[in-house]
């Protein structure tokens, strides 16, 4: 199956863990170039590290995004 995202910019929000990570992940196996989105440097720098090291062809085509998307009240 072709998304239609190979080489296309994706931002996942919450990508650090849990199904943000897979998502992320799975985007990666099909060509996009992906922003790890995340609160902190230090969980973004060690999710890509992590992704790297499971798509190691995909190095390139991964972008920190550090900050938080939520809203506040």
């Amino acid at each position: 199956m072709d998304p239609g995202v190979a080489g296309k910019l994706v931002l996942v929000t919450g990508s650090t863990a849990g199904i943000g990570k897979a998502v992320a992940a799975a985007y990666l196996k099909v060509g996009a170039r992906v922003l790890i989105n995340g609160r902190t440097e230090a969980s973004v720098g060690k999710t890509i590290e992590a992704l790297k090291a499971a798509h190691p062809d995909a190095a390139d085509r991964l972008l920190p995004c550090i900050g938080d998307v939520g809203t506040k009240g």
